[in-house]
């Protein structure tokens, strides 16, 4: 990475890595979401939902991280209106 890029500075929203932001993710993390996403859209039990992983470019948190992740979709919609599952991280302390 260039020495002159400017690394933009985590969003002090208070809000977990992932909910606004790609959280740090490793190969594994991101296979294991998409592999759990599949099984539920597969059983009809998952008609919504986004997984986005990025490589690491100008975000400050994710320096030194192979990917980035934001993941949220539904399941449990066979037996009514189900719930979200995130992918998260905890912020940094500061």
């Amino acid at each position: 990475m260039s020495d002159d890029l400017e690394l933009m500075p985590l969003p002090d929203d208070g809000m977990a890595l992932g909910w606004n932001v790609p959280a740090p993710a490793t190969k594994e993390e991101i296979i294991e979401v998409l592999k759990d996403a599949l099984a539920h859209v597969e059983a009809d039990d998952s008609f919504e939902g986004f997984i986005t992983w990025v490589m690491p470019t100008d975000e400050s948190w994710l320096q030194g991280e192979r990917f980035g992740l934001m993941a949220r979709y539904r399941v449990g919609n066979l037996q009514g209106q189900g719930g979200l599952r995130t992918f998260t991280k905890p912020r940094p302390e500061e």
